[in-house]
């Protein structure tokens, strides 16, 4: 059977699940003829309800993530999506697959991103104090010989390509996505609606991706920072016996409720599936993805256990040394098993000491990896 007939079957039995159901779009690489061995069915639901939905489950064979939004909701991110520099719901609309349509919901909706796509994506102004963040967790770099070396240099290539779009007004890509969009420009653009950086500026971006080489990683880094007007000085070893490492910066706050970290937890889990298949795969950017994901599964079992360390130096030799400091302990079995999955440097080792990293920082959370609906918070629910 064809994923479109599959997709049909899926909204059939949605919609007898859920009567406000009043549209739905098939989207994704699966509708549009890109989809790898690993790839999710996606489809977004429009509702006449009051709350938005996460949701996944398998349906004959098939992982199906699907967004449940109320027609309100969907309105108003039609207007806010591209302040955001979002074209997520552009892409949906201009490229998807209807499905179920009532009352013109859908055609109503796509006629309003139409009208707002028309205008520029706006640009963010980098602060002094960012640049000076940006500056201090290059130097630390400096520390490491080893594969915890690329774990901080992907994350800040990430943190740099992430600002380039920011301040130049370019889409907001996922990670996943990064290294697909820039060596296939026409598909970014048509499937997913997606404004890119200068080819220049890409090319640099996957250079960086792809080198194995410290010097030619740093060299990359510099010049992609240099776009954004910061200044990366040589790397001088660090004196970790100043007052900063001895006491580190950690930030305390109370535990958040469990209701409120699922959606966290499922973008964890979706991020892990991705990056682990990648491995598996030896594709050309599983270890940027590998070295994104692991520092978001560290700040979310740090954020479960109201610490979270400011960097990854910070946390590396939080870890190391947590015995001598009198500050609140992280569990020793996730710091060693963390520290363990920074230096893996085959990718069998990284998935094995990856899954127990993402175990340890889901487990509290009761969300299965073959199914869940998470109610999404809303700064402004439909009343």
């Amino acid at each position: 059977m064809e994923v479109i007939e599959i997709v049909k079957s899926f909204v059939e039995e949605k919609k007898k699940e859920d009567e406000s159901i009043i549209g739905a779009i098939f989207y994704g690489s699966n509708c549009y003829g890109s989809a790898k061995k690993d790839s999710d069915v996606d489809i977004l639901f429009v509702s006449k309800g009051k709350y938005c939905y996460r949701g996944l489950e398998t349906w004959q064979n098939y992982r199906m993530e699907y967004f449940m939004k109320p027609y309100q909701v969907l309105e108003r991110e039609c207007m806010t999506d591209f302040s955001d520099q979002d074209t997520f719901l552009l892409a949906v609309f201009e490229n998807g697959t209807k499905i179920e349509e009532q009352d013109h919901c859908l055609t109503r909706l796509h006629r309003r991103l139409l009208l707002r796509s028309r205008a520029a994506l706006p640009n963010y102004q980098i602060s002094r104090e960012e640049k000076d963040n940006f500056q201090k967790k290059y130097q630390e770099l400096s520390y490491f010989s080893d594969e915890s070396f690329w774990i901080l240099y992907y994350n800040l290539l990430n943190e740099l390509r992430i600002l380039y779009q920011m301040k130049y007004g370019y889409t907001r890509i996922p990670t996943a996505k990064v290294l697909e969009f820039y060596q296939n420009r026409p598909y970014a653009e048509k499937y997913y609606c997606a404004i890119l950086p200068p080819e220049e500026i890409t090319n640099t971006m996957l250079v960086a991706l792809k080198t194995k080489q410290k010097e030619e990683a740093l060299e990359s880094l510099k010049k992609l920072a240099s776009t954004l007007h910061i200044q990366l000085s040589d790397l001088k070893a660090l004196n970790l016996q100043n007052s900063f490492y001895q006491s580190p910066s950690i930030s305390y706050f109370n535990p958040p409720k469990i209701a409120d970290l699922k959606e966290q937890v499922a973008t964890v889990m979706t991020k892990y599936l991705r990056a682990k298949n990648k491995l598996i795969q030896n594709e050309e950017d599983a270890s940027f993805l590998y070295a994104v994901t692991l520092e978001r599964m560290r700040t979310l079992y740090e954020v479960q256990n109201s610490v979270l360390n400011k960097s990854f130096l910070n946390a590396i030799y939080y870890y190391q040394n947590m015995d001598t400091m009198t500050l609140p302990k992280i569990d020793q079995a996730f710091a060693k098993t963390y520290l363990n999955a920074t230096k893996a440097s085959d990718n069998a080792k990284k998935i094995q000491e990856f899954t127990k990293v993402y175990q340890m920082c889901t487990q509290d959370v009761p969300i299965k990896d073959t199914k869940y609906l998470i109610r999404i918070k809303e700064e402004k629910p439909v009343s």
